[in-house]
């Protein structure tokens, strides 16, 4: 299973959240594990994901899901109005959500419990003249 993978696809295929990111197609959509960062492409949503503790007794695995919405200062929007509008809808798309889903290999559903845990607040980068506001997702998966 690709946990990376599932919260990926909850975010890049909806329409809302590409139109955000000035996506036009699910495959444009900036939103890279933080192991393909992209830098001069924004705004961008970089993702990386935290495997926690197993459950005894269960087949579920806890983690944390870490999200940094970047954007410019480019353009007529606000920067800071951007990735507030980006934030709202990625916390409509996963706060308090059940995701299912099947692994790559399609033979096992799992079940997604995603509930916020904080962030910090934006930061600017100088150098890259790059706001960054950091959201934080805890998540149980369940094998259904």
């Amino acid at each position: 299973m690709s946990v990376m993978r599932m919260f990926r696809d909850r975010l890049v295929n909806d329409a809302s959240l590409r139109t955000l990111l000035n996506a036009t197609a699910t495959g444009s959509a900036t939103v890279f594990p933080s192991f393909m960062e992209l830098s001069g492409v924004y705004p961008n949503i970089i993702y990386q994901i935290i495997e926690g503790a197993s459950d005894p007794g269960m087949s579920a695995t806890n983690g944390v899901l870490t999200l940094a919405i970047n954007v410019q200062p480019t353009g007529s929007q606000n920067p800071h109005i951007r990735y507030a509008n980006i934030q709202n809808r990625v916390e409509q798309l996963l706060d308090d959500q059940t995701l299912t889903g099947t692994d790559i290999s399609a033979t096992a559903v799992y079940a997604f419990r995603v509930a916020r845990e904080g962030g910090i607040p934006v930061v600017y980068d100088e150098q890259r003249k790059v706001y960054s506001k950091i959201l934080n997702f805890s998540f149980k998966v369940i094998d259904r």
